[in-house]
Formats: structure tokens, sequence, C-alpha cells
């Protein structure tokens, strides 16, 4: 999954914007959205999260 494609779903399940997802990924670093995609996926109903790492 590209960077682009984790900002976007972070975006759409925090219902922030993608704008405001790269700011806070920018000022934070890379790591930042690794951990922020994490905290989305397990929150999702879906099971995504596991879905990512199969």
């Amino acid at each position: 999954m590209t960077q682009l494609q984790k900002i976007r779903f972070v975006a759409e399940s925090s219902n922030h914007s993608m704008a405001m997802i790269m700011a806070m990924v920018e000022a934070n670093g890379d790591d930042y959205l690794d951990r922020l995609f994490m905290i989305e996926c397990a929150k999702s109903d879906n099971q995504s999260f596991e879905l990512q790492y199969q």
C-alpha cells in the first residue's frame, strides 16, 4: 500500500481531510502515518488490519 493510499484510508475513516492528515504526517514523520493507519485499521469493523498484513 502506498503512502497516498494510507493517507486516503486514514482521512476517510477518521473524517479528517487528506490535507490535514498530510500536514500531521509532514510535522511528525512517516512513522506517524503508520501509527495512524494501524489505529484506523484496528477501529474498522471489516478486519482490514488483518487483510493489510496477509
